[in-house]
């Protein structure tokens, strides 16, 4: 879960799409994009396949972009806040989305380009906690304040300026590692979503901790190559080692967020057609 966002293309004004028989029936709905008239249409199916193909842009969109989870979303924002606020960043502020849905008009996308290079001007923010695969070095989690990443009612993990922690539902701290080994005590894929049990080693005591939950690396794709299965469910790797560190916070660790944004702001410059938050 997350912000996505796209920019259509302009295909269908310039008669660059595959004929359709439902040509009479489709319009451009509030949001710029392609729609049947009837929300009920029997065919909405056969309308849906067709847009998928009917020009060179999937979806007929010029630019498609997953932005953030909303962690790293809100991890943005609170730079932007930190970097200068609406002062400095006033189109960036006036335009990014408080939750999926709306749009930015074309018309603002060179001065949200303009600011986006501002703020990778920025110094540093601060400090960040940092969890890394000690195996591969790559980060699994990173946050600027204490952060929960995975939930349920009876279990928290997560991370703070002390390294990695377990915590019950009603706070007691069952498990607190800067160091650790995982193992997974049931066979992977036994749970499509979410593995567990796994016992956790602390390697600086000797500690361990059987925990319901399995700490997640990143996604992977399921055996037939997709990232997603039917059910919309998608599959996590899991570090046998962990380690945590503490780095410096600058402009450079958003660029996850602000490369994808870039793009769709050319997209919407090119095109003419408004950014759409989804």
């Amino acid at each position: 879960m997350g912000l996505d966002a796209s920019v259509r293309c302009n295909c269908w004004e310039r008669g660059l799409t595959r004929p359709t028989p439902l040509a009479s029936r489709i319009v451009i709905d509030e949001e710029g994009y392609p729609a049947l008239k009837d929300d009920d249409d029997p065919d909405f199916g056969m309308f849906w396949e067709w847009l998928q193909t009917c020009c060179v842009h999937p979806g007929m969109k010029q630019a498609h972009e997953h932005l953030a989870n909303w962690h790293g979303y809100r991890e943005f924002l609170q730079a932007l806040h930190q970097a200068g606020d609406a002062e400095r960043f006033p189109t960036l502020f006036d335009n990014l989305p408080v939750a999926n849905g709306g749009l930015a008009p074309a018309a603002v996308a060179s001065r949200m380009l303009a600011e986006l290079s501002d703020f990778e001007q920025s110094a540093r923010f601060g400090q960040r906690f940092v969890l890394l695969d000690s195996t591969s070095g790559d980060e699994l989690r990173s946050a600027s304040a204490s952060h929960q990443f995975v939930l349920t009612s009876e279990l928290r993990l997560g991370v703070d300026a002390e390294g990695f922690f377990v915590v019950s539902g009603d706070a007691d701290v069952l498990f607190r590692s800067k160091r650790f080994t995982q193992a997974l005590l049931a066979p992977e894929g036994s749970d499509p979503v979410r593995s567990g049990p796994a016992l956790l080693t602390d390697l600086d005591s000797g500690r361990s901790f059987r925990c319901a939950l399995a700490m997640p690396g990143p996604d992977i794709a399921w055996p037939d190559g997709r990232m997603q299965n039917d059910a919309g469910q998608c599959r996590s790797s899991y570090p046998t080692a962990v380690h945590f560190e503490m780095r410096d916070h600058t402009s450079a660790d958003f660029n996850y967020i602000v490369e994808p944004l870039r793009i769709l702001c050319s997209a919407a410059i090119e095109t003419g057609n408004p950014i759409r938050w989804s």
